[in-house]
């Protein structure tokens, strides 16, 4: 039985043709003019975010789109870093689409446990 063929069968070819177009428009520009975002590449690739994350759990699709998320990941902190791109913006982005600077929910049983710092006497006179 042949392959049912769907709107998905270039998704290598359409994600390598969204970042050759934001090259081509960047070559040659003092700024960034068109920066890989996540946001682009699913406007490109005419799906919705919900979309993106379930054919990232596709085999067929996963190592794709993996790629493509790490080539966004990276251009985001290096351009942010060397300051082509506001570090709020990217800081954003890196915290929302890929998880920078999640913190792991603890109840107060878990974990290591509180922390008691106590001052010597001195200390304690110096801060009182």
């Amino acid at each position: 039985m042949p392959r049912k063929h769907t709107r998905f069968d270039n998704i290598e070819s359409d994600t390598k043709e969204y970042f050759d177009r934001c090259d081509e428009l960047n070559t040659g520009q003092k700024d960034i003019v068109k920066p890989y975002t996540l946001s682009g590449l699913l406007c490109h690739l005419s799906i919705t975010r919900s979309e993106f994350d379930r054919m990232l759990k596709s085999r067929a699709y996963a190592p794709i789109l993996t790629k493509a998320l790490a080539k966004i990941e990276a251009f985001i902190e290096e351009n942010s870093l060397t300051g082509g791109l506001s570090v709020n913006a990217a800081s954003n982005s890196l915290k929302y689409n890929f998880g920078w600077g999640e913190k792991q929910n603890r109840d107060e049983g878990e974990g290591p446990g509180k922390v008691i710092i106590s001052l010597g006497e001195d200390a304690e006179r110096i801060a009182k």
